[in-house]
């Protein structure tokens, strides 16, 4: 599919909460089409800054249920989202993020409760609770790559033209991931002299 869509185009597949503290590993389903009845995620916004490596969002959750008690939400949780855009044809998009905050605690009436909670993507969660210290030695996408695998699992694609310098060693000297990344990338640059991005 081309051209302009709506974000009510988008298929939720699943918006949930899981946490290692639950159940046999259960999560709380909050909206999607594994949901029965109402949703109880009301709004789910996704924030993307070309300033930062992650995203982040806010979510609400309309809690007639008594979620915020019975799920003892500490700010640890994960949030996971999966979504399937219209101009993907069937590849579904996961996001899990990491519960920073609750926002605001709004009762509505009686028996409900409207939760505004703000979310981090897991990469920042991950990269804040570590620093490095260790020896790296290749080209610098190969560094890059390394180190995102090192510390977040995950494989890094570079869709840009190999960058000019020669095999490097770095030494990352109790850094997190996202300072050491920037380090590598100040050291790569173009044929041209260009800054490598």
């Amino acid at each position: 599919m081309n051209g302009i869509f709506s974000p009510e185009q988008i298929r939720i597949i699943s918006i949930r909460i899981e946490a290692e503290r639950f159940p046999d590993g259960q999560a709380l389903s909050l909206a999607g089409i594994e949901v029965t009845g109402a949703p109880v995620a009301v709004e789910f916004n996704m924030y993307e800054s070309l300033f930062k490596p992650y995203t982040t969002a806010t979510l609400i959750i309309q809690d007639d249920a008594d979620l915020y008690r019975l799920a003892d939400i500490s700010g640890v949780e994960r949030v996971i989202m999966e979504f399937q855009a219209p101009d993907f044809e069937g590849s579904v998009i996961k996001k899990t993020y990491v519960i920073r905050n609750i926002e605001s605690s709004i009762k509505s009436n009686d028996y409900t409760n409207v939760l505004n909670l703000s979310l981090v993507e897991d990469i920042k969660y991950y990269n804040d609770l570590n620093t490095i210290n260790k020896a790296y030695t290749g080209t610098g996408e190969q560094i890059l790559k390394n180190i995102i695998k090192d510390q977040f699992d995950r494989e890094l694609v570079i869709d840009a033209k190999n960058s000019f310098q020669k095999e490097f060693r770095y030494i990352v000297p109790y850094l997190t991931a996202f300072d050491a990344i920037k380090n590598v990338l100040s050291k790569m640059s173009t044929e041209l002299g260009m800054p490598y991005f």
